[in-house]
């Protein structure tokens, strides 16, 4: 999981956790998942269960809420 969000979820992952988007909703801190997002991508710290939670969570709002 934590290569995927490196490589081919990557993009997935960056417009599902937008900062403006994360700010709007009023739900999370933006600028901390935009750090948690960084450190993982740049290989240091690994921070894929945290990201694929925000990511279900994400997705998970925006068909039921």
């Amino acid at each position: 999981m934590g290569l995927w969000l490196r490589g081919e979820l990557r993009d997935l992952m960056l417009n599902l956790l937008e900062p403006g988007k994360i700010r709007r909703e009023g739900i999370f801190n933006p600028e901390h998942i935009t750090t948690m997002i960084g450190e993982h991508c740049a290989g240091k710290r690994d921070n894929r269960k945290q990201l694929w939670t925000l990511i279900m969570f994400e997705l998970w709002r925006q068909n039921y809420l």
